[in-house]
């Protein structure tokens, strides 16, 4: 096996300065993922699974939520996330005062620098280094932008990872959002919008279903929800937050005398009649269709649908462990090596990325690979055994209910359904 590289830590001007990517032993670990330092492991006592699950999920909420986010965690993500393919300096600044005031006021999360935004943000961008930033002058304006090489790309999406983690919730509400729009909202890049006067809206709970169904597919990625929280308590958590934002707006339909059968006790009173409700399937949800609203949640659904199409492109190469005489209903096993399994879908990614079919080059690493397979692992559509014949290396197989093209396809369809526009 080769060994990973060292790095002379008296060098290191920052935390993490110099991760570099390497094709088999992987890149940086995700800030926040349940899976990011383990590999999936078959469960084999449900009750034992459950609590080291629960204390897995306890530490690294805790851990994440009461991380100090610094200077260079805002830029990079600003810079990466936002203004992929470049800003000027005013428009950083602008932004990063912004991104600081909704990170301290609303998260009530701590950040860890003072001063003057200017000074601060030249200071951040000095610390994560020309390897990270590019300083053009255009029409006389500075202009930044990231470093297109890889392991640039890489050292910024780790540093803009702490950011992403607090902002994921309302990505997953934004892009649950645009699966339910009609098709004459279209959504170009993550952020060009092609509006109308058209007043939209959703049924309430199509939205969380679709965001339900969405944030499972990313808790490889991120602990989206405190552990003692359900997904579908976090998902209308996040969808009130963007309401109070002024992206929804809730509105009740004309009450009919079957809405009337729903009724609900007063305990503050016993002696209170019971008041009647309208239940909760004739709740709609409009949407500011204003261009600032439709251009920030189409930005946060820029911040998940990144990994859905990543993982839409691995999931498609899960068909290298079907069964080439499955049709015929042999019994004859088949599997694929762990680290083969991965160089593929690294090898897909990377054709992807050259189509333009993918955008993102940070995220074809040996992590996010990592992750989706124990997703896939954990949602039971692979499993794996060791085989002694190669020093226990890991072979994974399909579950029984996808050893088919068919069914993949199916599963590989689903996931595209929230990406494509």
């Amino acid at each position: 096996m080769n060994k990973i590289p060292t790095t002379n830590v008296s060098s290191i001007s920052l935390p993490g300065a110099e991760f570099q990517w390497f094709e088999e032993n992987g890149s940086v670990a995700s800030v926040s993922s349940v899976y990011g330092e383990t590999d999936f492991i078959e469960p084999t006592d449900e009750t034992e699974l459950y609590n080291s699950n629960a204390l897995v999920n306890h530490s690294l909420h805790d851990a994440v939520g009461s991380t100090v986010l610094m200077s260079t965690h805002l830029v990079a993500f600003l810079l990466l996330k936002k203004y992929r393919h470049g800003v000027t300096m005013e428009k950083m600044v602008l932004d990063f005062e912004i991104l600081a005031k909704e990170i301290r006021d609303t998260y009530k999360h701590d950040i860890g620098f003072t001063g003057k935004s200017e000074d601060v943000v030249d200071r951040a961008i000095e610390l994560l280094g020309s390897s990270c930033i590019q300083k053009i002058n255009i029409d006389g304006k500075l202009t930044l932008k990231p470093d297109p090489k890889k392991c640039s790309l890489v050292k910024l999406n780790y540093y803009a990872g702490y950011v992403t983690s607090l902002l994921v919730m309302r990505g997953v509400i934004a892009a649950a959002l645009f699966t339910l729009l009609p098709g004459s909202v279209k959504v170009f890049a993550g952020v060009r919008i092609r509006l109308t006067e058209e007043k939209f809206s959703v049924q309430e709970p199509d939205l969380i279903a679709k965001a339900v169904q969405i944030a499972e597919l990313l808790k490889g990625e991120f602990l989206l929800h405190a552990p003692c929280q359900t997904t579908t308590g976090a998902v209308q958590e996040a969808i009130e937050k963007l309401k109070d934002l002024g992206h929804f707006q809730y509105e009740l339909k004309k009450r009919t005398f079957f809405d009337y059968q729903y009724e609900i006790e007063c305990d503050s009173d016993p002696d209170e009649v019971n008041h009647p409700v309208v239940p909760p399937s004739s709740l709609r949800i409009f949407i500011n269709n204003s261009f600032e609203s439709m251009a920030q949640l189409s930005f946060y659904r820029s911040l998940v649908v990144q990994y859905l199409e990543f993982y839409a492109v691995a999931s498609h190469k899960l068909r290298l462990l079907v069964t080439p005489n499955h049709e015929n209903d042999t019994k004859e096993f088949f599997g694929v090596e762990d680290i083969n399994l991965r160089k593929e879908i690294y090898a897909a990614a990377e054709r992807n990325l050259e189509t333009g079919l993918l955008r993102y080059e940070e995220l074809n690493s040996m992590d996010t690979i990592r992750n989706f397979l124990n997703l896939m692992g954990s949602m039971g559509v692979i499993r794996f055994y060791a085989n002694i014949d190669t020093r226990w290396k890991k072979v994974f197989y399909l579950a029984h209910n996808f050893e088919s093209v068919s069914a993949l396809n199916t599963f590989t369809t689903i996931i595209y359904s929230f990406c494509t526009r």
